[in-house]
């Protein structure tokens, strides 16, 4: 086929490697030169060709000044483009892995308690942190129970026990859901010695390392864990994204999805008297939650990649 991937790597390699004008290769192939520019154009689009625009290192160290300026954070880190396969999503949620796994073990570094939280980039950082050659004195703690059976990214104690191993720290374990059956069942699990040892870390976290989802309407969200009558509560509040299992709307007020009489895990009103709060997020979709988190103060570190640092500022400009 004239648009089968085979034949969209071949005019690739033609235009890229070989250096050849579309014209020529029009030539070559017996093809039309649009024929070969939109051919070009679908190689990229289905991550055949990855442009990667690579600014020198002193005008990425001003974006990430400017950026965390005008998100009122401490510090923002923009992950360099290394992922060539996948989809952008996948791509960008790597390249945030990969620059995390990197900056976070120095800063766990004589740190008594971290806590880590959920979502897709975090699991992927958990993976990607490399193995300490020195025992640590940290505990790392779970900051919310678990979702569901088959979620990777939503096992929190799995996700945990990966980084502690990594890093040869110390561990808790929460063996509990992150929204319980019922208040009741809440109430007993809080009173139990397990949840009380984990109330003792929550209160001494030095660091907490969270993610940040996606509002009801985009793809990603967790559909199937959530009840019918919760999804529409959080689409008539106009919740635009969560952290930690909990819903806030564009100017970071929070949203009820019904669900906060059995939630069990760290509130985020909680998150500004811990001294180091470290947001993993990138994606397009996500722009705007994380300018809402960021403005009330849920985080003050920030690791995203190149392409959503550009949407972030364009956007800011937008509103000032």
């Amino acid at each position: 086929m004239s648009d089968g991937r085979d034949f969209l790597y071949r005019i690739a390699v033609m235009y890229y490697n070989d250096h050849l004008t579309q014209q020529e290769i029009s030539q070559r192939l017996g093809i039309s030169r649009p024929q070969v520019s939109r051919s070009l154009a679908k190689a990229e689009d289905e991550g055949i060709v990855h442009i990667q625009i690579i600014p020198p290192a002193s005008d990425k160290h001003d974006v990430e000044k400017k950026l965390a300026n005008a998100l009122g954070l401490e510090k923002v880190f923009i992950a360099s483009q290394l992922v060539k396969t996948g989809s952008d999503r996948e791509r960008r949620t790597q390249d945030i892995a990969i620059a995390a796994a990197n900056i976070l073990p120095e800063m766990f570094i004589g740190k008594q308690y971290v806590g880590i939280g959920w979502g897709e980039t975090i699991y992927r950082t958990a993976l990607e942190i490399d193995y300490s050659e020195k025992v640590s004195e940290t505990w790392f703690v779970p900051l919310l129970g678990s979702l569901g059976m088959r979620e990777r990214r939503y096992q929190v104690n799995s996700i945990v026990d990966r980084i502690a191993e990594k890093m040869r720290g110390q561990i808790l374990y929460f063996s509990g859901p992150a929204f319980a059956i019922d208040a009741q069942i809440r109430e007993k699990t809080m009173k139990h010695e397990m949840f009380s040892s984990l109330l003792d870390a929550w209160k001494n976290l030095e660091i907490a390392v969270i993610g940040l989802g996606v509002s009801v309407d985009v793809a990603g969200f967790p559909m199937t864990e959530f009840k019918k009558e919760n999804i529409d509560r959080l689409r008539s509040s106009k919740a635009i994204g969560d952290i930690l299992g909990q819903f806030f709307d564009k100017d970071g007020n929070s949203c009820q999805s019904g669900y906060e009489p059995e939630y069990l895990g760290f509130k985020i009103e909680d998150l500004s008297s811990v001294r180091q709060v470290i947001c993993l997020c990138g994606g397009s979709s996500k722009v705007p939650g994380i300018i809402a988190a960021a403005q009330r103060k849920y985080f003050n570190h920030l690791i995203t990649d190149e392409l959503t640092a550009v949407e972030l500022s364009r956007m800011l400009e937008g509103k000032s």
